[in-house]
Protein backbone atom coordinates (compact mmCIF):
# COMPACT_ATOMS: atom_id res chain seq x y z
CA UNK A 1 0.00 0.00 0.00
CA UNK A 2 2.72 2.45 0.83
CA UNK A 3 4.24 1.80 -2.60
CA UNK A 4 1.53 2.53 -4.62
CA UNK A 5 0.91 6.01 -2.33
CA UNK A 6 4.43 6.66 -3.23
CA UNK A 7 4.38 5.92 -7.08
CA UNK A 8 1.19 8.34 -7.49
CA UNK A 9 2.94 11.14 -5.44
CA UNK A 10 5.92 10.62 -7.54
CA UNK A 11 3.44 10.84 -10.78
CA UNK A 12 1.41 13.94 -9.47
CA UNK A 13 4.76 15.68 -8.54
CA UNK A 14 6.30 14.70 -12.51
CA UNK A 15 2.86 15.92 -14.09
CA UNK A 16 3.30 19.26 -11.41
CA UNK A 17 6.67 19.35 -13.18
CA UNK A 18 5.73 18.81 -16.77
CA UNK A 19 2.92 21.31 -15.99
CA UNK A 20 5.27 24.28 -14.79
CA UNK A 21 8.23 23.66 -17.47
CA UNK A 22 5.42 23.47 -20.38
CA UNK A 23 6.46 26.15 -23.09
CA UNK A 24 4.34 29.19 -23.52
CA UNK A 25 0.97 27.74 -25.57
CA UNK A 26 1.88 30.73 -28.67
CA UNK A 27 3.48 27.75 -30.11
CA UNK A 28 7.29 29.19 -30.52
CA UNK A 29 10.01 29.08 -29.33
CA UNK A 30 10.73 31.74 -26.63
CA UNK A 31 13.96 33.79 -27.32
CA UNK A 32 17.23 31.77 -26.89
CA UNK A 33 15.75 29.16 -28.56
CA UNK A 34 15.37 27.23 -24.93
CA UNK A 35 12.19 25.77 -23.43
CA UNK A 36 13.28 26.42 -19.86
CA UNK A 37 12.75 29.87 -18.06
CA UNK A 38 16.47 31.09 -16.83
CA UNK A 39 15.16 30.04 -12.90
CA UNK A 40 14.13 27.14 -14.13
CA UNK A 41 17.02 26.07 -15.57
CA UNK A 42 18.99 27.75 -12.49
CA UNK A 43 16.69 25.25 -10.23
CA UNK A 44 17.15 22.02 -12.53
CA UNK A 45 21.45 22.48 -12.18
CA UNK A 46 20.88 23.32 -8.36
CA UNK A 47 18.41 19.98 -7.97
CA UNK A 48 20.86 17.47 -10.04
CA UNK A 49 23.94 19.26 -7.78
CA UNK A 50 22.24 18.61 -4.51
CA UNK A 51 21.41 14.79 -5.93
CA UNK A 52 24.84 13.93 -6.64
CA UNK A 53 25.58 15.54 -2.93
CA UNK A 54 22.96 13.37 -2.14
CA UNK A 55 24.67 10.21 -3.87
CA UNK A 56 27.97 10.52 -2.61
CA UNK A 57 26.25 10.93 0.76
CA UNK A 58 24.68 7.69 0.59
CA UNK A 59 27.67 5.87 -0.42
CA UNK A 60 29.54 6.78 2.54
CA UNK A 61 26.68 5.99 4.47
CA UNK A 62 26.74 2.53 3.14
CA UNK A 63 30.41 2.21 3.59
CA UNK A 64 30.48 2.99 7.00
CA UNK A 65 27.73 0.71 7.73
CA UNK A 66 29.56 -2.28 5.72
CA UNK A 67 32.55 -1.30 7.97
CA UNK A 68 30.23 -1.34 11.63
CA UNK A 69 28.82 -4.60 10.23
CA UNK A 70 32.33 -6.57 9.52
CA UNK A 71 33.29 -5.38 13.03
CA UNK A 72 30.36 -6.81 14.69
CA UNK A 73 30.60 -9.63 12.64
CA UNK A 74 34.21 -9.83 14.31
CA UNK A 75 33.63 -9.00 17.53
CA UNK A 76 31.21 -12.01 17.88
CA UNK A 77 33.60 -14.37 16.55
CA UNK A 78 36.12 -13.35 19.02
CA UNK A 79 33.40 -13.56 21.64
CA UNK A 80 32.74 -17.39 20.42
CA UNK A 81 36.61 -17.99 20.81
CA UNK A 82 37.14 -16.85 23.96
CA UNK A 83 33.72 -18.68 25.16
CA UNK A 84 31.39 -15.03 25.71
CA UNK A 85 28.22 -15.33 25.20
CA UNK A 86 28.21 -13.33 22.31
CA UNK A 87 28.09 -16.04 19.57
CA UNK A 88 25.76 -16.05 16.47
CA UNK A 89 22.48 -16.56 17.50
Amino acid sequence: MKSRAFTIIIAAAGVALLSFLAPVSSGQYPAGGSLLSPQAAAMIKELKEQNAQLVAQQAAIEAQIEEIGEAIRQARILAARSGGKGGTP
